[in-house]
């Protein structure tokens, strides 16, 4: 046999054995599967979270901010073996945002804790779930919390203290009245000094919606002095009948 053709022999066996252990490989790399991760927060601080296989630091997932009384999306992905082990923990890292300072800085604690993965037949989707005294906890499951086969003490979704509904209904509240009066600061303007305000949304348009200005020859038109204050008149009156729908729902 010629060395070329030994040569190519070898090759081919090599090639051979390669792809009769290829399953054996394969195999083994199925023992772990790939789970979704989720994060619910049953508390009244905010907090973001990440968590960590602590026997492989290359396992890990999540790193979503989830608010007050919330819940975040689906992230990818954390391995759990495919045969629960007594031994099986996850370790959270979580930092936690309080209420923000008067120098408007929102402060936050730095926090990590080693939990339990529950018991299970097959690995299904993992739960961040934060009660509401602050404990972190891993829940397994495939069903969100307002499913029937919640595995978790607590069924359904985080409810609203009334607290921070008042909360929030105020900061809408607080928000509605600053369109108001800057709504109204805008028609006082444009009666006042027509020309001068009328200059100032005709650039702001020209940069950014060019389509309001078709039919219009320029800042100085009647016409669209006359546009700007029935405009400007029509957003107050909105403004003022939102308010009003606010303040009588604020809980």
């Amino acid at each position: 046999m010629k060395p070329l053709n030994r040569f190519k022999v070898a090759v081919i066996k090599t090639l051979a054995a390669g792809l009769l252990l290829m399953p054996v490989y394969s195999a083994s790399a199925t023992d772990d599967v790939a789970v979704s991760i989720h994060a619910v927060n049953y508390s009244n601080q905010e907090f973001e979270y990440s968590i960590h296989d602590p026997k492989d630091k290359l396992n890990q997932g999540g790193g979503e901010s989830i608010s007050r009384f919330g819940a975040g999306g689906s992230m990818c992905c954390y391995s759990l073996p495919r045969k629960w082990r007594p031994d099986l923990k996850v370790r959270i890292d979580f930092n936690v945002y309080l209420p923000r300072r008067p120098d408007g800085i929102l402060p936050k604690t730095v926090n990590s804790t080693l939990v339990d993965i529950p018991q299970y037949q097959q690995p299904q989707e993992l739960w961040v779930v934060r009660d509401a005294e602050g404990a972190m906890v891993i829940v397994m499951s495939n069903f969100e919390p307002d499913h029937p086969k919640w595995p978790w003490k607590i069924k359904g979704w985080p409810v609203p203290s009334l607290a921070y509904k008042r909360e929030r209904a105020d900061l809408y509240i607080k928000l509605k009245k600053d369109d108001i009066r800057n709504s109204q600061e805008l028609s006082d303007e444009m009666r006042s000094a027509p020309e001068k305000t009328a200059k100032r949304s005709w650039e702001f348009s020209m940069e950014y919606d060019k389509k309001s200005l078709v039919g219009f020859t320029g800042y100085k038109d009647k016409k669209f002095q006359k546009f700007l204050i029935n405009d400007f008149e029509k957003t107050l009156a909105e403004d003022k009948e939102i308010l009003i729908k606010l303040q009588a729902g604020r809980p």
